[in-house]
C-alpha cells in the first residue's frame, strides 16, 4: 500500500524560552532586548522546520504533527517527564548542571543548580529524581526534589551504578559494595529508609534496570556471557522471575504495564500476561527509545518511505504500530509520561529545542487538517479528518463507500496479527476495518474485511450470552422467503433485518447475487435477534451488526452499527 499523505502544519505557540550556557537568569524576565533576540531566533527555527515540513509533505509523508515549541537551550542533557510537567538537566560547566521545570511555553522554572554531572533522570509523583556524579567514571548519589514543595534530599550516596528510575510511589536503583544490590525506596514515605530488593551473587553484575506498575525488571550478566532478565514485585519478597534468558551480548530492556520491551539488532515486546506472544516490532536498531504504561516511541534511523529520520510508536494494547512524527532530524532525545511526548531537537553547536506533543495528537485517529490542493491518487473527508488513497480508496468507491462502510475514522497502519505472526496494513471505518492482504484468497481487490463484529462481541464481553449461542433446533430454511439460515453458525436471519441485508447485497456489485455480496461484506450471522432497552433490534454478523428501529422513518429504520467506531473508543482512540 501507498502511504496516505497527511498535512499537519507546525503552529507558531507564541513566546519561547531560550536559556544561554552561563545564564539562568535569562528564564522568567528577559529584558525587551532579549525578548526581541530570543522571537528572531525562534522565528528562524521555525522557518527551518516549517521549510522541512513542506518537503516532508511533498514527498507524501503519512503525519505531519503540530507539536508545541517549548524553549532553546545552549545545550541538552537528561530529559523526563510525567504528563504533567517536564524536567530537564541543562549542562552549564564541566562541574556545574542546571535542573529546570516545564509546565508550558510560559513557565520555566529553576529547580536546583548540581555541583556535577546529570546522567540519568527520572520524574514520578511530583517527585523528579536524578543520578549525580563529579566525573564521567565516578561513583554517584541519588538526590530527589519536590516540584510542589522544593524540598531536596538525598536517598543515596554510597556505590551508585545506575539508576534513579521512577514510577508511581516508588523509585529503585543499583549500588554495589562487593557485589551489585538493587535498592528501593517508597516516595510516598520519605521516613522509611530505602530497602535491599535483591543481592546479585559476586560474579553476577546488573547492566539494566527499569520500574513500571510496581515491578522492578531487570537485565543480571555473568562472567561466562550468560544473561537472564528478571521480574519482581516492589512490594514482594518472592524470589524473582526469569522471564527470558540467554548468551552473548545483553539486549537492553524496557518495561510496561502488561509488557517488556528488549532491543538489540532487532525491537522485540514480549507479553506478561500471554507468554507466548513475542512481538518483533521493528526489524532495525532503534534509537533513543522510550515507554510509559502503554506506549512505546523511538527514532528510526532512515524510514524507507522518505529516508529520513521519524519517530515511530508502538501501542502494547491494541499491538498497532504508527508514524508518529515523520520527520525526526536531529532529534537525539524522547521522554514520554502521562499523555505526553516531549524530545530535544539539536539544531547545531549551542542551539537546541524542546518540543512536545499529546499522544493523542500522534495517534493514527488524530484528525487530519485540509489541504491546500487536491490530489488524484487520495481523497479527503472534512466530516472525520481523515484521508483514503490506493487500494483501500478503491475498494471504498466501487463496494459501497460511506453507506455501508461510513468515513474513514484513521489513516493507514499496522496492526499485529497473532494468526498471521505478522504486521499488516489496516484503516477504520465507522463500520468497518479494512486490512490489506493481496494473498489472502478471501480478499476482493487485495482488501480483506475483518471481522470486527466478532471481536466486538467478545470485548464486550457477551460471548456467553443467550442470543450468541445456536439454537437447538434451526430450521434450514427449505421452502421459506423470509428466512436466511447460516448452517456454520447455526442462526437465522428474517423480517427487516433479513430485507435490509438483501438491499446490502444488491447495493454493493452486480459480479454476484445479492446474498454471497451480502455475505461478502457482513459475514455469517453469530447471534440471534434481541431487543435493547430502547427497542431497537440488533443482531450481530462477523463483520457487522444490523440495528432495526421500528419507531424510524422508514428509509431510516434499518441502519448498519458504528462498530469500528466503537472499537476505536474502546481503546481510547476516539474522544
Amino acid at each position: 500500500m501507498g502511504q496516505t499523505p497527511i498535512l499537519r502544519p507546525l503552529q507558531p505557540n507564541g513566546r519561547v524560552t531560550t536559556v544561554p550556557r552561563t545564564a539562568a537568569s535569562a528564564i522568567g524576565k528577559p529584558r525587551w532586548c532579549n525578548r526581541l533576540v530570543h522571537l528572531v531566533l525562534a522565528l528562524l527555527g521555525l522557518s527551518a522546520t516549517l521549510s522541512t515540513l513542506l518537503v516532508t509533505w511533498n514527498e507524501r509523508s503519512r503525519a505531519i504533527t503540530a507539536p508545541l515549541l517549548l524553549g532553546r537551550y545552549a545545550a541538552a542533557g537528561a530529559l523526563a517527564t510525567d504528563g504533567r510537567a517536564i524536567v530537564l538537566a541543562i549542562p552549564e560547566t564541566a562541574d556545574s548542571t542546571l535542573l529546570l521545570e516545564v509546565s508550558g511555553n510560559e513557565h520555566h522554572a529553576t529547580l536546583t543548580r548540581s555541583t556535577g554531572q546529570i546522567s540519568e533522570l527520572a520524574l514520578a509523583q511530583g517527585t523528579a529524581l536524578w543520578l549525580e556524579r563529579s566525573c564521567t567514571d565516578c561513583s554517584g548519589r541519588i538526590r530527589a526534589l519536590r516540584l510542589e514543595t522544593r524540598e531536596t534530599w538525598t536517598l543515596a550516596e554510597t556505590g551508585i551504578r545506575s539508576g534513579p528510575r521512577a514510577n508511581g510511589r516508588w523509585a529503585a536503583w543499583v549500588a554495589r559494595n562487593g557485589t551489585d544490590r538493587l535498592f528501593v525506596a517508597d516516595l510516598e514515605n520519605t521516613r522509611h529508609p530505602p530497602r535491599i530488593l535483591t543481592v546479585l551473587p559476586p560474579e553476577h553484575a546488573i547492566t539494566d534496570l527499569q520500574l513500571r506498575a510496581g515491578r522492578v525488571a531487570w537485565v543480571e550478566v555473568t562472567r561466562t556471557e550468560e544473561w537472564r532478565i528478571q521480574l519482581q514485585p516492589v512490594a514482594s519478597a518472592d524470589a524473582p522471575v526469569t522471564v527470558l534468558q540467554g548468551e552473548g551480548t545483553p539486549p537492553s530492556i524496557l518495561l510496561s504495564n502488561d509488557a517488556l520491551i528488549t532491543i538489540d539488532q532487532t525491537m522485540r515486546v514480549l507479553s506478561l500476561d500471554e507468554p507466548r506472544l513475542n512481538i518483533p516490532i521493528w526489524e532495525s536498531v532503534p534509537k533513543a527509545v522510550t515507554a510509559d504504561g502503554r506506549y512505546v516511541f523511538w527514532i528510526d534511523t532512515a524510514l524507507p518511505e522518505t529516508g529520513r529520520r521519524a519517530i515511530m510508536a508502538y501501542d502494547t494494547l491494541s499491538k498497532s504500530r504508527f508514524l508518529a512524527v515523520p520527520d525526526a532530524t536531529y532529534v537525539s532525545q524522547l521522554a514520554v509520561g502521562g499523555d505526553r511526548l516531549v524530545w530535544f531537537q539539536e539544531h547545531g553547536p549551542d542551539d537546541v529545542s524542546l518540543w512536545a506533543a499529546p499522544i493523542a495528537d500522534l495517534l493514527p485517529t488524530a484528525r487530519r487538517a485540509k489541504p491546500e490542493s487536491q490530489n488524484p491518487g487520495w481523497r479527503y473527508f472534512p466530516e472525520t479528518g481523515h484521508y483514503l488513497a490506493n487500494g483501500f480508496r478503491h475498494f471504498w468507491e466501487q463496494f459501497g463507500g460511506a453507506s455501508l462502510f461510513g468515513f474513514p475514522l484513521s489513516e493507514e497502519f499496522d496492526e499485529y496479527d497473532p494468526d498471521a505472526g505478522q504486521f499488516r496494513t489496516v484503516q477504520y471505518f465507522e463500520r468497518a476495518r479494512f486490512v490489506w492482504i493481496p494473498d489472502s484468497p478471501i480478499a476482493l481487490d487485495s482488501v480483506v474485511l475483518d471481522q470486527i463484529g466478532v471481536e466486538l462481541v467478545h470485548q464486550l464481553g457477551l460471548a456467553s450470552a443467550r442470543v450468541f449461542r445456536s439454537p437447538a433446533s434451526a430450521s434450514d430454511g427449505a421452502g421459506m422467503t423470509t428466512c436466511r439460515t447460516f448452517p456454520e453458525t447455526g442462526h437465522e436471519l428474517f423480517g427487516p433485518l433479513l430485507d435490509a441485508w438483501l438491499h446490502i447485497g444488491s447495493s454493493v456489485t452486480a459480479r454476484m447475487p445479492p446474498d454471497q455480496a451480502a455475505l461478502l461484506i457482513t459475514g455469517l450471522a453469530i447471534s440471534e435477534p434481541t431487543v435493547l432497552p430502547d427497542g431497537t433490534i440488533v443482531q450481530y454478523f462477523e463483520r457487522a451488526r444490523l440495528e432495526f428501529r421500528p419507531q424510524a422513518e422508514p428509509e431510516r429504520a434499518v441502519s448498519l452499527g458504528r462498530i469500528g467506531a466503537e472499537i476505536l473508543a474502546a481503546r481510547d482512540w476516539l474522544r
